[in-house]
């Protein structure tokens, strides 16, 4: 098994698909439709927005107990980066860590079943659009009817000794100011929109703790600021973009009640996603912790994360996800790299779940 998970990273990853790379997302679905061909399964696809998506399941059904998740985009990386490496326990290559490497485990997995007479009730999702928000992927998805009892995402920083039981939500907004233009020489005859929104932000900033850490429960990020045509001319426009990170929905509409005060109400939510909690009293859940904890023989870590994924969707659907990963380093970085035991534990992980806790079909 090792043996083929490495070759199936590997061939992932030679896809360069980036964001605006449709081509390259179409034809790293078509390569897993090809590994597919002529076996007993149906294959859906979904399409939003040019983003394409698959679902693979052994019954005809968008209904399955347990999905297994992977996305297949990557964010830009140079050429050198699709040229995967294998070296000291580790592949390496852009996306190896995040997350082709856990696509390799599902395929892999799922097709230990295909010549089985008793087949476990579990699919596979493979989307696209992860990294620019996952909106036409998985949610598109979803919307879709697709549904299951427990979704199995390994997208965490983590390794598979680890649950993530909590990520923050995030809220991307905009606060503006209107001033009034003039020639730069003669600023008394105009007021500058940008002075009107730096002052707007330094009040806003300080809605939130001085020193923001990993456990901060709400954190402000100034992403942008934008303003102005010409040196020599006052602006009658400016903007900025704010992202907000945070533990619940309650504790953000407090704090952007306050943001729509400062500015007169120019302020609004352009995007936004809610905070994923995992459902650690389902019976599945306990299901999963209990191979994890019969394979790799150790103590589960129970963390959270101040970072999303797509399992904010399957939440907004009252659907429990495991959200856990592959031990990884130097994700959206040069000299990204998965660890191929680790790859082998949760391969080993998912073969004792489905095995001994999940449905079968036949």
């Amino acid at each position: 098994m090792k043996d083929k998970l490495i070759k199936t990273t590997c061939d992932l990853i030679k896809f360069r698909t980036e964001p605006d790379n449709i081509s390259a997302k179409n034809s790293i679905l078509d390569h897993i439709k090809y590994l597919f061909q002529d076996q007993p399964v149906f294959i859906k696809e979904f399409s939003s927005n040019q983003q394409p998506s698959l679902l693979i399941t052994f019954e005809d059904t968008l209904h399955p107990q347990v999905l297994l998740y992977s996305h297949l985009d990557v964010v830009p990386a140079p050429e050198t980066e699709y040229n995967p490496q294998v070296k000291d326990g580790k592949i390496y290559g852009r996306g190896s860590g995040d997350m082709k490497s856990a696509a390799a485990v599902i395929f892999h997995l799922f097709q230990s079943y295909i010549d089985s007479k008793k087949k476990p009730s579990i699919g596979l999702i493979f989307t696209c659009d992860e990294e620019v928000g996952g909106f036409n992927g998985t949610k598109h998805i979803l919307q879709e009817n697709v549904s299951c009892e427990l979704c199995i995402m390994p997208d965490s920083s983590k390794g598979t000794d680890t649950i993530i039981t909590n990520q923050k939500g995030v809220a991307a907004t905009k606060i503006w100011a209107h001033g009034k233009s003039a020639h730069g020489s003669r600023p008394h005859l105009g007021i500058n929109a940008i002075e009107k929104v730096t002052k707007d932000l330094v009040k806003i900033r300080k809605l939130f703790p001085k020193k923001q850490k990993a456990n901060t429960k709400t954190t402000l990020t100034i992403g942008t600021i934008k303003g102005g045509e010409q040196t020599n001319q006052i602006p009658g426009y400016a903007e900025a973009t704010l992202d907000i990170r945070f533990e619940d929905q309650k504790s953000f509409y407090k704090i952007f009640n306050k943001i729509k005060k400062i500015t007169d109400h120019n302020a609004e939510v352009e995007l936004s996603a809610p905070p994923y909690t995992c459902d650690l009293k389902n019976k599945l859940v306990k299901d999963y912790f209990k191979s994890q904890q019969k394979i790799l023989n150790k103590t589960i870590k129970f963390e959270k994360e101040s970072g999303c994924s797509d399992a904010r969707f399957f939440s907004e659907k009252n659907m429990p996800v495991i959200v856990t990963g592959i031990d990884k380093a130097n994700s959206h970085s040069i000299d990204e790299s998965c660890s191929i035991d680790d790859m082998i534990n949760f391969y080993n992980i998912l073969k004792d779940f489905t095995d001994n806790y999940v449905d079968i079909i036949s």
